[in-house]
């Protein structure tokens, strides 16, 4: 009895050495196909291709990016790295200009694509440096950034796409930004040899106002918020903020005295701006503008919340 187990065991041991053998040719016959048959090799992407991260910094504008793209091919085997060429400014640009399609749905028209262009009477000049245009579009994305996701896909859907222009200036001086827009499309220009935040938000603001007026959004009790006996179109210095840095002024400059339709543009660029002026001080004139131009984007715009403070209410 007892030789016999011994017998079984030996079997037993005799068998499950074949079992490894077996099984180690098996893996060393899985192990080569693998090598010789580069459908089966491992790829590992650290970055996904082609695509530049951007992110706002501070309240500056300045936005960084990551260009460089890192694809190790089968790394157990080869354990190198291979890295793609890096892309030039016109491929980043041509990035950039995707991104800012895809994610706000907004057409953004550069540098020779924007030769001939007029707009208001007035002619153009294109943008000839890429690098400056590389500066434009991504003081573009970082500015479109702080507002609500799906704000700008919002008005889209109501059929009033955008197109911004980004040039280098018009055929007159001072002139920033040009917002052309009916009810069906529009189209901002925006002259990238003045700053350029203080022209876009400015411009935006038309843009969204157009978008309430079609939702059937009213002014009608815009002028209760200025002097009694005022009239737009009538400047006067003694009213304008940017002048007298009166915290008791009625309007951030001479220019918002106008037009209505430029007076709450002029007063959202404030809003928008990086940091706070003592006009936007609580029960101001200015900043009951500001709070009415604040309702108002709360009530037509489905992607705003009133209670979410949006970046253009951080001051109030």
């Amino acid at each position: 009895m007892k030789v016999s187990n011994q017998l079984l065991i030996a079997k037993i041991l005799i068998f499950s050495s074949f079992l490894l053998l077996s099984s180690g040719t098996l893996l060393y016959i899985k192990n080569y196909q693998d090598i010789s048959n580069p459908k089966n090799s491992t790829v590992i992407n650290k970055l996904d291709d082609n695509k530049i991260t951007l992110t706002p910094i501070d309240d500056n504008k300045t936005i960084t990016s990551e260009q460089e793209d890192n694809i190790i091919i089968n790394e157990e085997i080869t354990n190198q790295k291979k890295e793609t060429t890096p892309k030039s400014i016109d491929e980043i640009n041509q990035d950039i200009r995707q991104e800012i399609e895809s994610k706000y749905g907004i057409t953004v028209k550069y540098g020779l694509e924007t030769n001939g262009y007029k707009v208001a009477g007035l002619t153009s000049n294109y943008i000839a440096d890429p690098n400056i245009s590389n500066t434009a579009l991504l003081n573009l994305y970082g500015i479109l950034n702080q507002y609500p996701e799906n704000f700008f896909l919002e008005i889209k859907k109501a059929n009033i796409p955008l197109t911004v222009y980004l040039i280098k200036n018009y055929s007159t001086n001072n002139i920033t930004g040009i917002t052309d827009s009916t009810y069906t499309k529009a189209t901002i220009s925006i002259a990238v040899d003045y700053p350029f935040a203080e022209s876009f938000n400015h411009e935006i603001y038309h843009y969204i106002e157009r978008y309430i007026s079609k939702m059937g959004g009213k002014y009608s009790s815009w002028s209760s918020l200025n002097p009694l006996d005022f009239n737009y179109g009538f400047i006067n210095n003694e009213n304008s903020y940017n002048l007298t840095f009166n915290d008791m002024s009625y309007f951030v400059n001479n220019y918002a005295q106008t037009d209505p339709a430029e007076d709450r543009a002029s007063t959202f660029e404030y809003m928008m701006a990086s940091n706070k002026s003592s006009c936007l001080n609580k029960n101001m004139p200015i900043w009951h503008k500001a709070k009415y131009i604040s309702e108002m984007i709360d009530l037509f715009f489905t992607s705003v919340s009133p209670s979410i403070i949006e970046y253009w209410e951080r001051f109030l």
